[in-house]
C-alpha cells in the first residue's frame, strides 16, 4: 500500500514492527504504548488529522505535551520525557523513510534540563570519624 493511502495507525504500526527486529520486547512495547497514546490523543482532539503531513508543532505536539501533563493519575516527569523521546525517534525515522513530515515537531527545548542532584554533605560527626580514620591509616592515598 502506498504511503499516502496508509492510515496513521498503519504507518506507525509498520515502523514499530520494523524496530521489533532489533529491539528488546519491552522496548517495542514502550514504542507501541507511545503510539497508542499519541494516536488516541490525535483521534479525540484532532479527528481531521489523517496524514503525517498534517501534523504541526502547534497545536498537535504542544497539545499532546499538555495532555500528557494532565493525565490522572499523573505521569512522572521521566515517563513524559520518555514518551517525547520515543515519539521524536519515530517521527525522525518516518521522515528519513520519505514520509512527508514537517521538521521541528519535537525540539530539544521540549526536554527540560534534568535536575542535578548533589551528594548530601557528611554530618560533622561523620566527617570527624572519616578524618580520624584517614589519619590512622597513614597511607599515600589517605594523606
Amino acid at each position: 500500500m502506498s504511503q499516502s493511502r496508509q492510515s496513521l495507525e498503519q504507518i506507525f504500526e509498520a515502523h514499530v514492527q520494523t524496530l521489533s527486529l532489533t529491539l528488546q520486547l519491552s522496548t517495542v512495547r514502550n514504542y507501541q504504548s507511545v503510539c497508542h497514546r499519541f494516536l488516541g490523543y490525535l483521534r479525540s482532539a484532532f479527528p481531521k488529522v489523517l496524514r503525517l503531513s498534517q501534523l504541526r508543532r502547534d497545536p498537535h505536539m504542544l497539545g499532546w505535551f499538555r495532555w500528557l501533563c494532565e493525565q490522572d493519575p499523573p505521569l512522572r516527569n521521566h515517563t513524559r520525557e520518555e514518551h517525547r523521546l520515543c515519539l521524536r525517534r519515530l517521527l525522525d525515522d518516518l521522515a528519513i523513510q520519505g514520509h512527508p513530515l514537517r521538521p521541528g515537531l519535537i525540539i530539544r527545548e521540549d526536554f527540560p534540563v534534568r535536575p542535578e542532584y548533589l551528594p548530601r554533605p557528611l554530618s560533622p560527626e561523620d566527617d570527624e570519624r572519616l578524618q580520624e580514620e584517614l589519619r590512622r591509616a597513614d597511607t599515600l592515598y589517605s594523606n
